[in-house]
Protein backbone atom coordinates (compact mmCIF):
# COMPACT_ATOMS: atom_id res chain seq x y z
CA UNK A 1 0.00 0.00 0.00
CA UNK A 2 1.21 3.45 -0.67
CA UNK A 3 0.30 4.52 2.84
CA UNK A 4 2.91 2.37 4.26
CA UNK A 5 5.87 4.26 2.48
CA UNK A 6 4.30 8.11 3.92
CA UNK A 7 4.74 9.24 7.13
CA UNK A 8 1.26 9.69 7.90
CA UNK A 9 1.70 9.73 11.63
CA UNK A 10 4.45 12.65 11.16
CA UNK A 11 1.73 15.04 9.47
CA UNK A 12 -0.52 14.20 12.13
CA UNK A 13 1.78 15.26 15.23
CA UNK A 14 2.60 18.51 13.15
CA UNK A 15 -1.14 19.50 12.39
CA UNK A 16 -1.91 19.00 16.23
CA UNK A 17 0.62 21.00 17.55
CA UNK A 18 -0.61 23.67 15.03
CA UNK A 19 -4.08 23.45 16.27
CA UNK A 20 -3.11 23.63 20.69
CA UNK A 21 -0.87 26.46 19.56
CA UNK A 22 -4.27 28.44 17.47
CA UNK A 23 -5.90 27.14 20.75
CA UNK A 24 -3.66 28.45 23.19
CA UNK A 25 -3.90 32.28 21.70
CA UNK A 26 -6.80 33.19 23.78
CA UNK A 27 -5.04 33.14 27.17
CA UNK A 28 -7.61 31.30 28.87
CA UNK A 29 -7.22 27.40 27.68
CA UNK A 30 -5.61 25.40 30.33
CA UNK A 31 -5.91 21.94 29.26
CA UNK A 32 -6.38 20.36 25.90
CA UNK A 33 -6.91 16.62 25.61
CA UNK A 34 -5.89 15.55 21.67
CA UNK A 35 -7.17 12.35 20.27
CA UNK A 36 -5.83 10.66 16.80
CA UNK A 37 -5.29 8.09 14.88
CA UNK A 38 -2.28 5.96 15.98
CA UNK A 39 -2.54 3.01 13.60
CA UNK A 40 -3.53 4.73 10.36
CA UNK A 41 -0.46 5.18 7.66
CA UNK A 42 3.10 4.44 7.65
CA UNK A 43 4.59 1.18 8.23
CA UNK A 44 3.13 0.68 11.08
CA UNK A 45 -0.22 0.99 10.28
CA UNK A 46 -3.75 -1.45 10.43
CA UNK A 47 -6.85 -2.06 8.96
CA UNK A 48 -9.86 -3.45 9.40
CA UNK A 49 -8.40 -6.45 8.15
CA UNK A 50 -5.28 -6.65 10.23
CA UNK A 51 -4.86 -8.35 13.42
CA UNK A 52 -3.89 -6.81 16.29
CA UNK A 53 -4.38 -7.02 20.12
CA UNK A 54 -4.51 -4.04 22.95
CA UNK A 55 -1.35 -3.66 23.90
CA UNK A 56 -0.47 -3.21 20.38
CA UNK A 57 -2.97 -0.24 20.36
CA UNK A 58 -1.54 1.15 23.57
CA UNK A 59 1.97 0.65 22.49
CA UNK A 60 1.09 2.97 19.31
CA UNK A 61 -0.97 5.64 21.37
CA UNK A 62 1.74 5.53 23.70
CA UNK A 63 4.64 5.77 21.35
CA UNK A 64 2.72 8.23 19.11
CA UNK A 65 2.38 10.77 21.94
CA UNK A 66 6.46 10.50 23.00
CA UNK A 67 6.98 10.98 19.73
CA UNK A 68 4.97 13.73 19.33
CA UNK A 69 6.24 15.33 22.61
CA UNK A 70 9.50 17.51 21.19
CA UNK A 71 7.30 18.87 18.60
CA UNK A 72 5.22 19.95 20.60
CA UNK A 73 7.59 20.77 23.31
CA UNK A 74 9.14 23.35 20.78
CA UNK A 75 6.43 24.87 19.13
CA UNK A 76 4.14 25.57 22.32
CA UNK A 77 6.92 27.78 23.75
CA UNK A 78 4.69 29.97 25.87
CA UNK A 79 3.54 26.74 27.85
CA UNK A 80 5.66 25.85 30.80
CA UNK A 81 4.53 22.12 31.25
CA UNK A 82 3.36 19.72 28.99
CA UNK A 83 2.07 16.71 30.86
CA UNK A 84 1.64 12.77 28.84
CA UNK A 85 -1.06 11.44 30.77
CA UNK A 86 -0.56 7.42 30.26
CA UNK A 87 -3.79 5.37 31.77
CA UNK A 88 -2.02 4.10 34.59
CA UNK A 89 1.35 4.08 36.78
CA UNK A 90 2.68 0.58 34.86
CA UNK A 91 2.47 2.57 31.36
CA UNK A 92 4.13 5.55 32.41
CA UNK A 93 6.84 3.44 33.43
CA UNK A 94 7.08 1.53 30.27
CA UNK A 95 7.32 4.83 28.27
CA UNK A 96 9.67 6.12 30.48
CA UNK A 97 11.85 2.45 30.22
CA UNK A 98 11.38 2.70 26.13
CA UNK A 99 11.88 6.23 25.29
CA UNK A 100 14.96 6.97 27.45
CA UNK A 101 16.53 10.03 25.25
CA UNK A 102 17.12 13.35 26.78
CA UNK A 103 14.68 14.88 24.08
CA UNK A 104 11.75 12.72 25.21
CA UNK A 105 12.33 13.20 28.22
CA UNK A 106 12.81 16.64 29.28
CA UNK A 107 9.96 17.71 26.37
CA UNK A 108 7.50 16.63 28.89
CA UNK A 109 5.84 14.95 32.15
CA UNK A 110 5.34 11.52 32.16
CA UNK A 111 2.49 10.86 35.00
CA UNK A 112 -0.55 8.58 34.86
CA UNK A 113 -3.83 9.60 34.83
CA UNK A 114 -4.08 9.15 39.12
CA UNK A 115 -0.82 10.90 39.48
CA UNK A 116 -2.07 13.78 37.27
CA UNK A 117 -6.03 14.04 39.12
CA UNK A 118 -3.77 14.08 42.52
CA UNK A 119 -1.56 16.83 41.34
CA UNK A 120 -4.01 19.08 39.71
Amino acid sequence: SLSKNLDIQGSFRKIAAQALQRALQDGQTQLLEVEFPPLAGGDKSKSQFDDFDNISELNANRDWCVQWAPTLSSSLSQVDDIWLVLPDDKECELAKREWTGQRYQSACRFTSIRAAVTAV
